[in-house]
């Protein structure tokens, strides 16, 4: 029987995860917004952190976020992924702390040494997360592989004072795959199919797309006020 993500002796590493991207090549909708079997993909990008981890979404201050998540937004606004994720990565300092029911174990009390990032258009991503926490780490972490061997940087979990460095640097990488060749990382195969990047995708996974609606661009009808989805946990 696989072992809980939440027990897992590694502990329990910070998460920040991309919700704000444009969706070109879907016309401009909201992907975190997308629901499959009635759940948005941002939702189930949280759940499939372990329970007790410091978690930071990037993306437009009308998404709604549980409570305890820490939603954050990436300065200019549509800046990029790079830009994104070092808005994540220097929020996670004032990010809500774990909650912690007992003493914290060595593994919990230096948890935020790793971080999982993350893209909120993933609908495999608790298989992903379950796959990289249990795989072999290289110094800076390990990153997901999909079926063309194609590396995920936004399926990775990075070793966090490696990636602030990168970021903060005087020579700050313009693109992901460029931070990724950056560091010293294992890899690990994923699967065959990841994300949400075009409606063959969306068909595949049992996506619903919805239309773009003013304001925040998710599926019409949809209120981007709402709380998350009925029955997700974080966890």
């Amino acid at each position: 029987m696989a072992r809980p993500l939440d027990d897992h002796p590694a502990g329990r590493p910070a998460a920040v995860i991309l919700a704000g991207g444009r969706a070109g090549r879907l016309g401009g909708i909201a992907k975190p917004l997308a629901t499959i079997g009635g759940t948005t993909l941002l939702d189930l990008a949280i759940a499939a952190v372990p329970t007790g981890s410091q978690i930071v979404v990037v993306g437009p201050p009308e998404l709604r976020v549980p409570a305890g998540v820490l939603l954050v937004r990436e300065d200019p606004p549509f800046g990029g992924p790079v830009a994104a994720l070092a808005a994540g990565v220097a929020a996670l300092s004032s990010a809500p702390p774990p909650a912690v029911s007992s003493a914290p174990s060595p593994a919990a009390s230096s948890a935020t040494e790793w971080l999982f990032a993350l893209a909120a258009d993933q609908p495999t991503v608790r298989d992903s997360v379950r796959i990289l926490l249990e795989a072999e780490r290289a110094p800076d972490g390990v990153i997901g592989l999909d079926g063309t061997g194609r590396r995920q940087p936004l399926a990775a979990l990075y070793r966090t004072e490696a990636v602030r460095d990168l970021l903060t640097g005087n020579s700050s990488p313009l693109r992901l795959m460029d931070l990724a060749a950056a560091l010293s990382l294992a890899e690990v195969f994923l699967g065959d199919w990841l994300d949400v990047d075009t409606a063959e995708d969306a068909r595949h996974f049992g996506v619903r797309l919805g239309e773009t609606s003013p304001g925040l661009e998710g599926p019409a009808g949809s209120d981007p006020t709402r709380p998350p989805s009925p029955g997700v946990s974080h966890g």
